[in-house]
């Protein structure tokens, strides 16, 4: 958690409800490090809802923050309608763009498809170039940011990533940023990754930090386990109390399942242990059959 300091960019693996880095994320919540700015997969989702609900946030550069099924990210919209954060007008293709910029180390990756609209307008995201023909072409700033947090299913000690599913944008993220920390659900041998090379998805030279934390994206899935739906239901509904001006429900839900729990040992017993992790594994199961 050294890695972050109040004001830091944080890009944040997986999407909607797969793969969030959420144990790092309650430890922030924990931490109350601040004034951050939140770079994430074109669907970002509860993870991020809660910083911002915990007033940790100062800016989001997302396409998208929801809650998928459950509906619209309560306190994601309450801060962009009361102005409490600073949320750039883009698009999943542009940050796909800066992404890849970054990765490759260039300053812009040109983009066409953005022409007609005011998106392009931002001259943090976009700039103008032109070619030696004088024609002018539309491009996206590279992104790098200062930390990049994925949740995956296995990785060495090394930090050789190994996704089951789910890896989206964590790829181009790894790449793009100026560090990358992994959390994952279990580190396997360096042996096992050297006898499979074609499993790994983010070889080592771009992480920095990995940390085993079983059951650590809960309660979104992994390729192990289902997301835990009430759950989620359990902070919608807190979450849009509090947009609502009752912030009692949401006090509750952090008391419990956020601030209370002093490490993530104490988190999977205050969801309900093993037998909850049980159930989720068998609802993954019984969706595949």
């Amino acid at each position: 958690m050294s890695l972050v300091e109040p004001g830091s960019s944080l890009a944040l693996g997986g999407a909607v409800h797969a793969n969030r880095p959420a144990a790092f994320v309650r430890e922030l919540v924990r931490r109350g490090t601040g004034q951050l700015v939140l770079h994430a997969s074109p669907g970002a989702g509860w993870d991020v809802d809660l910083l911002i609900a915990c007033g940790l946030v100062r800016k989001t550069v997302v396409p998208m923050v929801t809650l998928g099924e459950l509906g619209l990210a309560p306190s994601f919209r309450l801060a962009v309608e009361t102005g409490e954060i600073e949320a750039a007008y883009t698009d999943a293709m542009s940050r796909t763009a800066a992404y890849l910029a970054a990765a490759y180390g260039h300053p812009f990756h040109l983009i066409g498809s953005l022409e007609g609209t005011n998106l392009v307008d931002d001259p943090e995201l976009f700039d103008v170039l032109t070619d030696s023909d004088g024609n002018a072409h539309r491009a996206a700033r590279a992104v790098s940011p200062d930390l990049c947090v994925l949740h995956v299913e296995e990785a060495d000690e090394y930090g050789n990533v190994r996704h089951a599913r789910g890896r989206v944008m964590d790829v181009l993220a790894a790449r793009a940023s100026r560090r990358t920390v992994v959390v994952a659900d279990r580190l396997v041998s360096n042996r096992t990754v050297r006898a499979e090379p074609h499993r790994t998805t983010i070889p080592s030279q771009y992480v920095q930090v990995v940390v085993e934390c079983p059951f650590g994206a809960h309660p979104t899935a992994t390729g192990e386990y289902q997301a835990d739906i009430e759950h989620l239901r359990l902070y919608a509904h807190a979450a849009e109390q509090r947009r609502r001006g009752d912030a009692a429900a949401f006090g509750t839900y952090l008391d419990r399942y956020v601030t209370g729990p002093s490490d993530e040992l104490d988190y999977r017993e205050a969801i309900g242990g093993e037998a909850v992790e049980q159930r989720l594994r068998e609802e993954l199961r019984a969706s595949h059959d």
